[in-house]
C-alpha cells in the first residue's frame, strides 16, 4: 500500500510540474511577444518622425543636433498612457552665436525657445529662458534623451536619441 502512495505523490508532483513549467514558458513566451511588438513600434516610431525630420530639414533653422522619440507618454492624475509621439527637438545657437535654443517641431512651424544650459556629469539639461513648462535632458553617454513637457496638471514625456544635425 505504501508504494501506491508513494506513485500516487510522485505523479502528482510530476503533473503539477508540467503544468507549472508549461504556463511558466506561456508568460515567458507572451512577455516575450510583447517586448517584441514594443521594440517594433518603438523602431516604426523612430522611422516615422526621421521621415518628417528629413523632409523639413530644408526649412529647419540652423542646428546641432536633431532628437527624434522613440516612445511618448501622456499622464494625467488618472495615469500614464502611451501616444503617438510626432513632435522632434532641435538644439542649437541662434545665427548670432551669443545664446542657445531649443525648437520643438512637427508638421507645422516648429516653437523657438531660448534655452539655458546646465552640465551635471554625464547629463545635460536644456531649460527654456522663459518658464514654459519644458524640461530636456540628454546623456552623453548613448546620445539618449527625456522630454518633460508640462499642461496644467498633465505632462507628455518623450524619450529618444539625439544625432549630430544633417544641415
Amino acid at each position: 500500500m505504501d508504494a501506491k502512495i508513494t506513485y500516487g505523490v510522485v505523479g502528482t508532483l510530476v503533473v503539477l510540474l508540467a503544468v507549472s513549467a508549461y504556463f511558466n514558458f506561456q508568460s515567458k513566451s507572451d512577455a516575450s511577444t510583447t517586448e517584441n511588438a514594443q521594440q517594433v513600434e518603438q523602431t516604426d516610431t523612430l522611422t516615422r518622425v526621421t521621415s518628417l525630420y528629413n523632409r523639413m530639414l530644408p526649412s529647419l533653422p540652423p542646428h546641432d543636433l536633431y532628437c527624434v522619440p522613440s516612445t511618448k507618454s501622456y499622464c494625467n492624475v488618472d495615469g500614464c498612457k502611451n501616444v503617438e509621439a510626432n513632435v522632434f527637438v532641435l538644439l542649437g545657437r541662434k545665427q548670432s552665436g551669443d545664446s542657445l535654443f531649443m525648437a520643438r517641431c512637427d508638421n507645422q512651424p516648429c516653437d523657438i525657445y531660448d534655452v539655458n544650459l546646465s552640465q551635471s556629469g554625464e547629463f545635460t539639461t536644456f531649460e527654456t529662458k522663459e518658464p514654459h513648462g519644458i524640461l530636456f535632458r540628454t546623456s552623453n553617454l548613448d546620445q539618449s534623451y527625456i522630454e518633460a513637457v508640462t499642461l496644467g496638471t498633465e505632462s507628455f514625456v518623450s524619450n529618444g536619441f539625439c544625432a549630430q544635425s544633417k544641415k
